[in-house]
């Protein structure tokens, strides 16, 4: 994992709190004030997940920017999976391609690209947000309207080699009932070639720094 950024286990029942401290004053350095931005949290429980493994390799949640500023932080319910393995799954944050699908190259991202070890993550079904805090990566300011997509890609099994017992080691939660106007989500089997989804979406909350 990338030293200047970090990724930490928060549970739904302190959110609220967390939320209500981000949009009213819970600034960062030299009185910047960090607001939440784009999201999907809807009340109901997920009923939508997407693994992640060598068979279908990633998953995003497409989403527009909101408010101008620069883009501090971001959530997602990301959770371990059935397999009895563990691993290595990768995030970023990318613009779209020319089709509104999440851009293929990782090279695109707009932050360091995240290793997450799916050891540290809670267990399928649990519905728990992971904290990204993007730190001071280069590249991430962002305006309203500009469309980016959380990308979430398998990179290593343990054991490495062959497949183990071919199960998924993570896998990305939402719903699908089309509730996030602004988002999609999108799925790709080896990273390159993507299908959005137009009534999916993945559980996810973005935050923007403001001077």
């Amino acid at each position: 994992m990338f030293a200047k950024n970090r990724f930490v286990c928060v549970g739904l029942a302190s959110l609220l709190a967390l939320s209500l401290l981000s949009g009213c004053g819970g600034g960062g350095a030299e009185g910047a004030v960090l607001f939440v931005d784009a999201e999907f949290d809807p009340a109901a429980v997920s009923n939508l997940s997407s693994p992640i493994g060598e068979t279908t390799t990633s998953a995003a949640q497409i989403f527009e920017v909101i408010q101008a500023g620069k883009l501090e932080e971001f959530w997602i319910v990301l959770t371990n999976a059935e397999s009895a393995d563990e691993g290595t799954v990768q995030v970023t944050i990318r613009p779209l391609d020319g089709g509104g699908r999440p851009n293929p190259s990782s090279a695109t991202s707009i932050i360091t690209p995240i290793d997450v070890d799916t050891a540290t993550l809670a267990p399928f079904p649990i519905e728990t947000f992971v904290e990204f805090d993007v730190g001071d990566d280069p590249g991430r300011v962002v305006a309203p309207g500009d469309q980016l997509a959380i990308v979430v890609e398998f990179v290593s099994r343990v054991p490495a080699g062959a497949l183990s017992d071919g199960l998924p080691i993570a896998r990305l939660l939402g719903r699908d009932d089309n509730g996030d106007p602004i988002g999609l989500a999108s799925t790709s089997p080896d990273g390159l070639t993507w299908t959005n989804n137009a009534t999916d979406d993945y559980i996810y909350r973005t935050f923007v720094l403001q001077p």
